[in-house]
Formats: C-alpha cells, structure tokens, sequence
C-alpha cells in the first residue's frame, strides 16, 4: 500500500482528474471546523491546498471539470471553483444548503438545493431551475454527450397524502430531459441511497453508462447500469457487490482506461481500487491525517 504525504481532517470525498494526473480530496476538521482541499499531482505526490475562507462550512464533494484545470468543491453553503494549482478562482454563494454539485458546462453548474435543481453561472447568476415537487434531492450526475441528467430524492409525501416515515420513504432516481423539460423515468430504490455517479464512456459490454450508487452505511457502492437505448431509460441491477475493508466516505467513482476501475476514500483516508473486470480490491494508498 502506498502513502498519500497527508490529509486535514476527515476525509469527506475525493476524485481524480479525467486525465488521471491529479487527485482531489476534500476534509473537515472537526476541532477547527474548517474544510481543506488538497491536489496531489500523481506520481510523485507533490500538493497544492485551498483551504476555504472566510467561512467555517463542511466541504461535502469534489468534481474536476472536463478540462482537467478547475476543481468544484461543494460546501454547505455554496460552491468554491478552484484551480489544479489550489488557487481560488471563484465563490458561488447560495441561500440555500447545497446537497451536491456538477458540472454542467465549463462556465455553469447544476446546484441541488432542497426539491431543486439550479443552473447557476461562476458569477453566481441562476439561469435555470428544474424543480421536482414532493421529493427532497440528495445528489445529481449528467449522462455524457445527452441532455439527460439523473438525480436522487427521498419521497415528502405518500400516496395518501401524508408524509412518510424518514426511515420507510421511497427513494427514487429520476431520468430528466434538460431539452424537452420531462422526466424520463421514475426508479424507485428500497436502499437509503445518498449517492450516484455515472461512467463517462458508454460500456458495449454492459450495453450502457455504469451507475455506482452509494449509502448512507459507508458501505461500498453498488454497481449498475444505465441503458438509454431506449425511449424509457432503464437501470439494470449487476448480481455482485463490492467488498471493502473499512468505512467509506462520499461517493464512488470511475476512474482509469474507459473507466476499468472503481475509486472510493476511506473516512481514515485511505483510498481503495477496485478492477472492475474482476471486482477485486487490489490497490490502496493509504492517507496521513495531520491535526
């Protein structure tokens, strides 16, 4: 196992950059109650750090644009766009907590923000909202070249009306059409899923975009596929699950040659690698918190 030189705090997420040149990861320290983001430059582990001012905010995600030069770093208050060298570029602020972020064009983002999805610019402008009554949004991904983006939401109201038990509320991962404004499909999910993310290269194999769907346990993500052959996307459940030795923290994601393998942090900091083909673990580096 390799070591990572060190970490501030727990970690709350990580993600390497499209090229796999760069590795962000995001921490919270509880005791100073400030979040701190960290870029290692892959091999040799030389940092940058941006450690976010002004504020003390839980950094919750990481998400490299397309370009490999800027890092979207989701907190509880707002979005911070900072570049492969940990310098700030820009602080969108929002009035709302914000459950997760994406890229949604190298100039704007998709904010979800309670039953809301918002299309906000770097300036912090909001050019568009997708709302979806009755659900309370968790996390959102954008399917590659389509104007198609998925979201998950735990249902606010039953089919009788009244609100559901926390614990026994349907979740559902909805397909949306940014172009014609409809939704695609409803998926209802059993599992307390917090957590999605999407492959960026369409698998012939799998017949469609991977889909890893995390918990709320810490537990490894699960792994699915999503065909949009048709003119009713459909998720396909993969009869395997992946198995870690530790608790994990924030979402999953592909990484490597057309996206062979899956990646997830540990809470300890520790980074797992699984080989798709086989679903084994066969990497680690490990993290050094510094308090």
């Amino acid at each position: 196992m390799e070591s990572l030189p060190f970490t501030f705090g727990q970690v709350q997420d990580m993600e390497f950059s499209p090229n796999g040149q760069l590795l962000a990861i995001t921490c919270f320290d509880t005791n100073t109650l400030w979040s701190t983001t960290i870029i290692y430059t892959m091999p040799k582990y030389y940092t940058f750090r941006c450690r976010h001012p002004g504020r003390k905010a839980m950094s919750r995600q990481v998400a490299w644009s397309s370009g490999n030069d800027r890092l979207l770093v989701c907190l509880d208050d707002g979005i911070d766009i900072i570049n492969a060298n940990g310098i700030l570029l820009s602080v969108i602020k929002r009035p709302r907590r914000v459950e997760s972020a994406v890229w949604y064009t190298p100039s704007e983002v998709l904010s979800v923000e309670g039953n809301t999805v918002f299309r906000v610019s770097m300036e912090g402008n909001v050019k568009a909202k997708y709302r979806f009554p009755h659900l309370l949004l968790r996390d959102i991904a954008v399917v590659p070249m389509r104007d198609l983006f998925l979201v998950i939401g735990r249902v606010t109201v039953s089919s009788d009306g009244m609100p559901p038990k926390k614990e026994r509320a349907e979740k559902q991962i909805i397909v949306y059409n940014l172009a014609t404004g409809e939704i695609k499909s409803r998926n209802p999910v059993v599992d307390d899923v917090r957590y999605i993310t999407l492959s960026n290269h369409y698998s012939e194999a799998r017949k469609g975009f991977g889909v890893l769907l995390g918990h709320k346990d810490k537990l490894p993500p699960r792994l699915w596929t999503l065909d949009i052959d048709s003119d009713n996307p459909l998720f396909k459940w993969a009869p395997f699950q992946l198995q870690s030795p530790s608790y994990l923290a924030g979402r999953g994601y592909f990484a490597g040659d057309q996206d062979r393998m899956i990646v997830c942090a540990g809470v300890d900091g520790d980074i797992h690698i699984w080989d798709l083909a086989g679903l084994a673990l066969w990497h680690g580096v490990h993290g050094h918190w510094i308090p």
